[in-house]
């Protein structure tokens, strides 16, 4: 409630049993009749939520160096501890555009922001950016995610080509027709990589 007493928020949950637990930076906990393990902002929005074996009847408690508990009716208890981020990402090429790449934040631990250097002098602050390169070649792209625990660089050394078909399956391999008849076939291009390319189509 604000101060005048009207509602400053809400934030849908399953049933709650316990009571909420408060941590030194505003973080609200609570658990839920759907299994959940919730941390609300202050300002109302997820932070997190993990999913327990079982409906959480307790409340948390907050240990002296921030650690979270909270028991489950699977039998468990869980402890909790907000931390820096381990970055990590993966890579796809964008279907139909030549050297345009697709890449995929994959960091664990809740980053709420994200610092992309492609190797090719250009940069990005997208979660999951898609970066064009001027010419195929090997890049060292690095991600820095970070949130209010710490930040943390991934970096791999990529190489990104021109997609070429190399090779082309149909199926039907082979049929028999007779006079008037007609025959449904489909054919799919194959990379250098051995992927099919789905932005290739035969008439």
């Amino acid at each position: 409630m604000n101060p005048d007493g009207t509602l400053k928020w809400t934030y849908n949950t399953g049933a709650i049993f316990g009571s909420m637990a408060l941590g030194a930076d505003g973080t609200i906990y609570i658990g839920s009749g759907d299994k959940k393990v919730y941390a609300i902002n202050p300002d109302g929005t997820l932070k997190w939520s993990y999913t327990t074996g079982n409906t959480i009847y307790g409340s948390p408690a907050i240990s002296a160096d921030g650690t979270l508990y909270i028991g489950s009716d699977d039998g468990k208890l869980y402890a909790f501890k907000d931390v820096g981020p381990v970055a990590n990402f993966t890579t796809t090429y964008v279907p139909g555009a030549p050297l345009t790449i697709q890449f995929n934040d994959t960091s664990n631990y809740n980053p709420t922001s994200w610092a992309w250097d492609f190797g090719d002098n250009e940069t990005s602050t997208e979660q999951n950016p898609v970066h064009t390169y001027a010419k195929a070649g090997n890049y060292t792209v690095t991600l820095t995610a970070a949130n209010d625990y710490g930040s943390d660089a991934e970096t791999k050394t990529e190489r990104f080509e021109t997609l070429v078909a190399t090779s082309i399956t149909v199926s039907p391999a082979s049929a028999q027709l007779y006079l008037n008849e007609s025959q449904q076939f489909s054919a799919t291009a194959i990379n250098q990589f051995g992927k099919n390319m789905s932005d290739i189509s035969f008439t």
